[in-house]
């Protein structure tokens, strides 16, 4: 008994065929219609706003000296960090459970809904939102409106 040797009549791969990129096969597209080229220049303001880290660290460094209390503003900050830490630890575990997190979603739209309606939709409700926003921000800053 002899050997059987079975032979393709093409092979598989033509020694023609190259793997080529996809910029490489997006360049052979020929698209119908004129081709237009534009040139677009793009130029910087002439006066673009720069940033005084001086400036910065002089209003952090007269904010820092204002704080009467530093070791309690210090607990403070590192409570409120180790807070942000838990709650997303917290969140990341509830949403493995597997309704949660819609549950969450619908009452997050929900509360968008809401929200929009109450403070976006009439101009009355906008101002209302515009005074309070500027109320908290003069509460939290000490800062009168400007």
């Amino acid at each position: 008994m002899s050997g059987t040797m079975i032979r393709a009549s093409r092979p598989c791969v033509s020694a023609r065929t190259t793997l080529q990129s996809p910029i490489a096969l997006t360049n052979r597209l020929s698209f119908s219609g004129p081709k237009h080229q534009r040139a677009v220049v793009v130029f910087a303001a002439e006066e673009s706003p720069s940033i005084d880290s001086e400036q910065i660290l002089k209003d952090v460094k007269a904010k820092w000296d204002a704080v009467e209390n530093k070791p309690q503003f210090v607990m403070y900050t590192v409570a409120a960090v180790t807070g942000v830490w838990f709650t997303a630890q917290l969140l990341g575990a509830v949403d493995r459970f597997p309704l949660i997190p819609k549950a969450f979603e619908l009452v997050g739209i929900s509360y968008s809904i809401w929200f929009t309606y109450r403070y976006l939709l009439f101009k009355s409700t906008r101002v209302e939102l515009i005074k309070e926003v500027e109320a908290l921000k003069e509460k939290l800053t000490g800062d009168a409106a400007q």
